[in-house]
């Protein structure tokens, strides 16, 4: 897991990084590599093992801290003009 988000966090970092020509070939090559490696897929698997650590009866009380914590994350909303 640690080494596909480093893949991921690098490459995102490496392509918003270049200049690139047009400022919307920055958009296509994202989607491109996004496609390329499958991030979704990746991402969610890394989510998944996330979830299994923490999901225990031991650990309740950090699970409820997380859930909690994410209800307050900045998610992403098409922003209507």
């Amino acid at each position: 897991m640690i080494k596909n988000l480093s893949l991921l966090v690098v490459s995102i970092d490496r392509i918003g990084s270049t200049d690139f020509d047009d400022p919307k070939q920055g958009a296509v090559e994202m989607r491109k590599y996004f496609q390329k490696v499958n991030a979704f897929r990746i991402l969610a698997g890394a989510r998944r093992i996330l979830s299994e650590a923490y999901d225990s009866q031991s650990k309740r009380a950090d699970v409820y801290g997380l859930e909690q914590a994410g209800e307050k994350l900045p998610y992403w909303e098409l922003k209507q003009p």
